[in-house]
């Protein structure tokens, strides 16, 4: 799977307000700095590696204190996991500038897939799909936590799953070849 997500060629934007301001989030995979903040068609800010192969791009209010955050994907080797794997990132953007704000080297278990839920009180919630030791993959949920992410107690295995998409109060995904919907009410 991390092969398939390291050559795939990606160019993705979102819409990002903050104040009055108006931006576009670029994550552009082929660029030297492939996360980029742009401003009336100019780039005002880049982040990020070229060979840190980003893959996913998401924006949302993870800890619910009004201000959008820009969560990415990225493959990079970290201090504690040195060979390659998927990694979340979560950056704010202030004053026209990117900011860290959590840069996860794991969520516990290889992550393949993540997205947001609609935003409660203490932030929209994290669902992932993470490999599981025994090979199969589960859909988990996790809140902010001040710094980083706390997993719920639910979580549901397949032997195989893909394609998750939240939208609505509802989680969507392929799991074991069958289309899965869930209520995000079904996973607090």
């Amino acid at each position: 799977m991390l092969l398939a997500l390291a050559v795939t060629a990606l160019f993705l934007e979102r819409p990002l307000t903050v104040g009055k301001v108006r931006y576009v989030v670029r994550l552009d995979a082929a660029a030297l700095k492939p996360l980029q903040l742009v401003h009336s068609r100019r780039v005002i800010d880049r982040v990020l590696k070229l060979d840190w192969k980003p893959w996913a791009l998401q924006i949302a209010d993870v800890d619910g204190d009004g201000h959008v955050d820009v969560a990415v994907g990225i493959v990079k080797r970290t201090r504690y996991l040195p060979q390659p794997h998927t990694c979340l990132w979560i950056f704010g953007v202030r004053d026209g500038k990117f900011t860290r704000k959590w840069l996860g080297s794991t969520m516990g278990r290889p992550l393949l897939e993540f997205g947001f839920g609609e935003s409660e009180k203490g932030g929209a919630p994290l669902f992932t799909l993470e490999r599981t030791l025994e090979g199969k993959v589960a859909l988990s949920r996790y809140r902010w936590s001040g710094f980083g992410f706390r997993k719920g107690p639910k979580e549901k295995v397949w032997d195989s799953a893909n394609g998750l998409l939240l939208q609505h109060g509802k989680i969507e995904l392929i799991g074991d070849g069958r289309p899965e919907r869930f209520s995000s009410e079904e996973w607090k």
